[in-house]
């Protein structure tokens, strides 16, 4: 555990001085891929106490959930938006070598420590049966969601050209977009399912021979869902799990957003709150916002859909490793909402 590792409480007092100590130290939320540790590291200095509120990211390591997990990129990603629109949280320092706890891991500063909410949005009935969103009024669920519409769009109002994105190459078209996501979704499905899921494997033929001529390509959040947004009084102010972004076009995040929440409801059987606006309605918002129109959208549904059913062959591998799959459903990587809707849009 980080709270007995001798190793952190050194590599702290190297970064933020030798009098730099570890006030609070708590596991946060610990999801498939990374482990989240929120931090309070008091700096004494002539007498005077400063206190600073970090957040501590790190892999973990008991499981791999992707085929491979670059702590750095998600680090770089958030450098490069520092002084964007973007309200991502601010990078503070990267440590690439793993002798100090077991792994790589980065802090970064942490967001409205003091009443800051991130939405609860997994079992046993997502954003629609519990938390934020289900507390809330319906003139406040709109406002949420409109103002994480609008944190879309701003991450897709990002200049890619100048921006120090840490990407190997910039797609020039969809079909480039398309072609390198496909390739990783590919690599996604052979690390989750030691035989290739013939339903998975025909929705990407047709994705790759259907892919639609565009060309406008935006830095893709990758993630865009509740569970991922710090929310002050309704107003976005933080934009949470870059592991997954990518370079593609705006409908990519938009569909992920619309059907990411559908599914949601659909899969813990509670019906949608009023309030949060639908398909149609985001969609026209999103375009009044970015002054953009977005195309192509029953191939971009199929496209997502498609990714959240990889996903979730990934998570099915995760907890039949971890030995807890009896608490999950039997055959989950076939017997789950997003493949039921794969098997529904083909």
């Amino acid at each position: 555990m980080l709270e007995d590792n001798d190793g952190l409480h050194e590599w702290i007092r190297d970064k933020f001085g030798a009098d730099a100590q570890i006030a609070e130290l708590d596991k946060g939320t610990t999801g498939f891929s990374n482990e989240t540790w929120f931090m309070t590291v008091a700096n004494v200095n002539e007498g005077e106490s400063d206190e600073r509120a970090l957040v501590l990211r790190k892999p973990r390591e008991e499981i791999q959930f992707f085929p491979s997990y670059d702590i750095g990129f998600q680090y770089q990603i958030l450098r490069a938006l520092t002084g964007t629109p973007t309200p991502a949280p601010n990078p503070v320092v990267l440590e690439s070598d793993p002798r100090y706890i077991g792994t790589p891991f980065y802090l970064m500063d942490r967001i409205a420590p003091n009443d800051g909410v991130v939405p609860y949005d997994g079992p046993p009935s997502g954003i629609h049966g519990m938390g934020l969103f289900y507390d809330s009024s319906i003139e406040r669920r709109r406002e949420m969601w409109e103002n994480a519409v609008e944190a879309i769009a701003k991450i897709h109002s990002i200049d890619i050209s100048s921006t120090p994105l840490p990407f190997q190459r910039t797609p020039h078209s969809l079909r480039d977009a398309v072609e390198d996501q496909l390739k990783v979704i590919d690599g996604w499905h052979a690390f989750g399912s030691p035989e290739p899921i013939p339903a998975l494997a025909n929705a990407t033929r047709i994705l790759r021979n259907e892919i639609p001529d565009q060309d406008d390509i935006v830095l893709c959040w990758g993630d865009p869902k509740p569970g991922n947004i710090v929310y002050q009084d309704g107003q976005v102010v933080g934009v949470l799990d870059w592991e997954m972004s990518y370079l593609g076009t705006p409908e990519m995040d938009v569909m992920y957003w619309i059907v990411t929440d559908d599914v949601s409801a659909s899969t813990f059987g509670v019906p949608r709150l009023a309030g949060c606006p639908g398909r149609d309605e985001t969609i026209r918002y999103y375009e009044e916002l970015s002054g953009r129109t977005l195309r192509n959208l029953e191939y971009h549904e199929l496209f997502q859909t498609l990714r959240l059913a990889v996903l979730l062959v990934l998570a099915a591998r995760v907890v039949t490793d971890m030995g807890i799959a009896e608490h999950f459903p039997e055959h989950w990587s076939t017997n789950n909402e997003p493949y039921r809707r794969l098997l529904a849009l083909m």
